[in-house]
C-alpha cells in the first residue's frame, strides 16, 4: 500500500479550507497568485500567505521561468495528498473489468448451450414457445448491461491511469 505521511506542519497547513481549495485548483493546472486570488475571491496577499505555508510543507512549488509571472504547481507529494496517493482505484477498476469480462464470457457460453437446449424443447412442445424467447431476451439484456458496465470500467481505468 502506498502511504502518505503527514507531519504536524503539513496537517496544520491542510486544516485551512482556503489551502485545500488552492490545492484542488492546482491539481488541475498551474496558476499565478493573481489567478488564484480571482478564483478564491480574495486578495493576492492572502493567497501569497497561503502559498508560502504550502511551500514550507513542500506541497506546492513555485515555477520561475524567468518571466514576469510566477506560477505555482503541486509537488509530487502535494498531488499524492490531493488525489489519494495510491493506485488502488485503477487496480480495483481493472479487477472489476476482468470479473465482468468473465461473467460476459460465461453468459455467452451459457446462452449458446441454453439456445441449443431450448431449440430441442421447442421441437418437443411448441405450446410454450414464448418462454424460450423470454429467457433469451433476459439473457441478452443482462449481457448488454454487463458489456456497458465493462466498457465504463475500462474507460475509468484509462482515465485514472492517465493521472498517475
Amino acid at each position: 500500500m502506498d502511504y502518505i505521511l503527514i507531519d504536524r506542519q503539513k496537517l496544520k497547513a491542510l486544516l485551512s479550507e482556503s489551502r485545500i481549495t488552492i490545492l484542488k485548483h492546482l491539481a488541475k493546472r498551474r496558476y499565478t497568485i493573481t489567478e488564484l486570488a480571482e478564483m478564491l475571491n480574495t486578495t493576492k496577499s492572502n493567497v501569497a500567505d497561503h502559498l508560502d505555508k504550502l511551500e514550507e510543507t513542500q506541497l506546492v512549488e513555485q515555477i520561475d521561468e524567468g518571466r514576469k509571472w510566477k506560477y505555482y504547481t503541486l509537488t509530487t507529494e502535494g498531488r499524492r495528498v490531493i488525489e489519494g496517493g495510491s493506485i488502488a482505484k485503477p487496480i480495483a477498476i481493472l479487477l472489476v473489468s476482468a470479473f465482468l469480462m468473465t461473467i460476459v464470457a460465461f453468459n455467452i457460453l451459457t446462452t449458446i448451450s441454453e439456445s441449443a437446449r431450448l431449440a430441442a424443447l421447442q421441437q418437443v412442445d411448441s405450446e410454450f414457445s414464448f418462454i424460450p424467447k423470454f429467457d433469451m431476451i433476459v439473457m441478452v439484456t443482462a449481457e448488454m448491461v454487463l458489456a456497458i458496465i465493462l466498457i465504463w470500467s475500462i474507460l475509468e481505468f484509462v482515465k485514472c491511469r492517465g493521472r498517475i
